[in-house]
């Protein structure tokens, strides 16, 4: 008798969590969706700079398009105002023929864009700040950077 308890309690238990797993809706904060977002954004390959609403939707099926929108939205605005710090800092590095040091730029970076964006993790501060630095590379403006 005590085993047939046994599995009818674990069959109970595994039936329950197969229920919750079905039905239970699946939530996200608003920093994951932003931090998943920013980082489908930043891709390079074949979905460099393309929108990344159908692949947000993908990983977060109860956004309504209108969301996915304005994630998308404040995704790319949060890449251009990283790229626009990095490139600025160091434009008026090279007007004033100044040199900036590596560390002192990526602090600088890290505080406003956390200041403006609280949200982003790590992960997504070094990749935006990473391909600040390879775009203003390419422009030929990391001759005083250090």
């Amino acid at each position: 008798m005590d085993a047939i308890k046994l599995c009818g309690s674990l069959l109970t238990n595994k039936m329950n969590k197969i229920f919750d797993f079905i039905f239970s809706k699946k939530t996200a904060t608003r920093d994951e969706i932003l931090n998943h977002g920013l980082k489908l954004a930043l891709k390079w390959g074949k979905v460099w700079l393309t929108p990344i609403q159908s692949r947000l939707s993908r990983k977060f099926p109860f956004l309504s398009q209108s969301e996915l929108d304005d994630y998308n939205q404040l995704c790319r605005q949060t890449m251009d105002i990283g790229f626009g710090f990095v490139r600025e800092t160091l434009e008026n590095s090279y007007d004033k023929k100044l040199e900036i040091k590596e560390e002192k730029l990526k602090y600088d970076f890290n505080k406003y864009m956390l200041e403006i964006n609280p949200w982003i993790n790590n992960s997504n501060l070094r990749q935006i700040f990473s391909q600040g630095l390879y775009y203003s590379w390419k422009d030929g403006l990391s001759e005083y950077l250090k």
